[in-house]
């Protein structure tokens, strides 16, 4: 099956497709976008922002509001976007309720499986930084780095589990993880380099602004701004990853219609 998931060409695919499509998730997505940007901007006026509890919570409203655009995009792909119109611009339904429940499962599941990991790799960056204190940080790199492909690894196979909640059907997180064996390199390497491709330019509006803006304490207006880019960095990266997952949910109910039909035909 990896043959079916070429890196490049689904990159280049999925490109396209979000491209082409650009009205629909803009619409879908601007009021979630509008309401992350409303409560950024007040918890900066207030002054809680990167308070530990607020973070929390403004994940949380994250993944509930931006539920509704995430079943709608996935719909443009199962059904097809004129379909998907039809949907209201921003609905609670089982379906929303199902892509908010996988995303919770996934997230305590990277979590819980990389503590122990994530210690590790701490506690040997602190232990050579105390041989060593120029070796501490090298060390702590170098284990860092497969630690964070581990971590997109698991989260891009488990996250097939959101496509299928928002498809209307149920998959566990242990048969997510064995359907998606056969091409889980092609799809974390794609997910990689999507996540980069949308990385470096707001990194770049990111590192600008803080550039223009090094003056002690921040003035209010570049925390606001660095906090739309944010939004509309994560809106696109949620448009880009979940097409890769719907492609990714195609293949695998072409797989097992093609494997049901082989059966049929022996039984036959």
């Amino acid at each position: 099956m990896t043959e079916k998931l070429p890196v490049w060409s689904t990159t280049k695919s999925i490109l396209a497709y979000c491209w082409q499509e650009r009205r629909l998730a803009l619409t879908y997505a601007a009021l979630p976008m509008a309401i992350l940007v409303i409560l950024y901007i007040g918890a900066i006026l207030i002054g809680i922002d990167g308070n530990r509890f607020w973070s929390f919570a403004i994940s949380i409203a994250a993944l509930v509001v931006y539920a509704p655009f995430t079943v709608t995009w996935y719909q443009s792909i199962f059904v097809g976007a004129d379909e998907a119109r039809t949907r209201s611009l921003f609905v609670f339904s089982d379906l929303e309720g199902s892509v908010i429940a996988a995303n919770l499962k996934i997230y305590a599941t990277v979590i819980i499986a990389f503590i122990p990991l994530l210690i590790v790799v701490v506690g040997v960056g602190i232990a050579f930084a105390v041989m060593n204190i120029t070796s501490g940080p090298f060390i702590a790199v170098i284990i860092g780095i497969p630690t964070i492909f581990a971590v997109v690894l698991m989260t891009t196979r488990l996250s097939i589990t959101i496509a299928y909640a928002a498809a209307g059907e149920r998959l566990g997180l242990r048969e997510a993880w064995k359907l998606t064996r056969p091409q889980w390199l092609p799809m974390t390497w794609t997910n990689i380099i999507l996540g980069t491709l949308n990385m470096v330019p707001f990194g770049l509006i990111a590192g600008t602004i803080y550039l223009c803006t090094r003056a002690a304490p921040r003035p209010e207006w570049a925390e606001i701004a660095l906090k739309i880019n944010q939004i509309i960095a994560g809106a696109i990266y949620l448009a880009l990853s979940t097409t890769l997952y719907a492609f990714v949910y195609r293949l695998l109910k072409a797989d097992q219609a093609e494997r049901v039909s082989l059966e049929n035909a022996q039984e036959a």
